[in-house]
């Protein structure tokens, strides 16, 4: 789940605060909004308690956000089993802010290392270039940032590294943004009930056709082009569930690989997927389908758009002078 907040363009100087998650094609999802006087702890913490209140789940979720002192002081209020990740692209900006696009490059393999011997490898490269841009990395908490360190249950949420989706949201609802407070709430409520329902008919529509896929566009896509890349890997067995395909150990019961796809998307990586295929030329059972998490089938897609928002009507009292 990502949180963000922006300023209102209309009359009065208000702060519009979003909930946005992605469903299991991978599609922008916005779950809660509100509108207060700014960006401040009192607003976040009114904004958290309704929507813990509202959906229960996000006390066993992960927040992405740029952690705003407003934000930080604030999200403990959603309890110890929530994950606090920081948003990749607000750090990025900070990165570039302070020591320039010079080391840019070098700044996206520490985040993306997969193995605390990466980690090391990628930060000691900075840190020759620039010690000072290195340890400015190196005091932001790693478990909040860095793949090989964060919170496997985590790590496994869709792999959403950014809280760009609730910003993306922010440039949608642009013109709404704009309207009187009344006007504007009404304006995004009918957005997402038009787009819950827009949505929920094109599912409908693929999963009756008779060559419908167990899972959504997206997904279907990212299993076809392991299975596409799979082909050329060499396996080589230690047992059933441990291996190796090409140069990256399988490890089937933990669901990893050497390569870090597989336990940063939790979708099985090209490796997986061919060391699951040749298993299965021994008869042992194993299938591709069940290393696929039930939260990106078709089904769970379906689930999400069931219910739909109802309409609600707006008596707008209009002042008279």
């Amino acid at each position: 789940m990502a949180i963000d907040g922006t300023f209102l363009k209309g009359f009065y100087a208000q702060t519009l605060l979003l909930s946005v998650t992605v469903d299991a094609n991978g599609q922008y999802l916005l779950l809660a909004w509100a509108v207060v006087e700014s960006e401040n702890k009192n607003s976040w913490e009114y904004f958290f308690q309704h929507l813990s209140y509202s959906i229960p789940q996000i006390l066993n979720s992960t927040v992405i956000s740029d952690r705003d002192k407003g934000l930080l002081s604030a999200e403990d209020i959603l309890g110890p089993n929530v994950t606090r990740l920081l948003c990749l692209h607000h750090l990025k900006a900070n990165f570039i802010k302070h020591y320039g696009r010079k080391h840019i490059a070098l700044f996206w393999p520490i985040a993306n290392a997969t193995t605390n011997e990466e980690y090391q490898y990628a930060m000691s490269e900075l840190r020759v270039n620039n010690p000072t841009a290195a340890s400015y990395l190196q005091n932001v908490n790693a478990q909040m940032w860095v793949t090989a360190f964060i919170p496997d249950c985590a790590r496994r949420r869709c792999g959403q590294r950014t809280s760009n989706t609730a910003e993306r949201l922010n440039v949608i609802l642009q013109n709404t943004r704009q309207l009187p407070i009344i006007e504007l709430l009404k304006g995004i409520w009918e957005y997402v009930m038009n787009e819950r329902f827009v949505r929920q008919q094109r599912i409908e529509m693929r999963i009756t056709q008779p060559s419908s896929q167990p899972w959504p566009p997206s997904i279907r896509d990212k299993v076809q082009y392991a299975r596409k890349n799979a082909r050329k890997h060499l396996v080589i067995h230690a047992t059933l569930t441990l291996g190796q395909a090409g140069n990256y150990i399988v490890d089937l019961i933990q669901r990893t690989c050497g390569c870090g796809v597989f336990q940063n998307t939790n979708l099985p990586c090209e490796h997986a997927v061919a060391y699951i295929w040749n298993m299965e030329r021994y008869s042992t059972g194993l299938q591709l389908s069940s290393y696929i998490p039930v939260e990106y089938t078709s089904e769970a897609w379906q689930r999400t758009y069931a219910n739909n928002l109802q309409p609600v009507q707006y008596d707008i009292i209009e002042e008279t002078h």
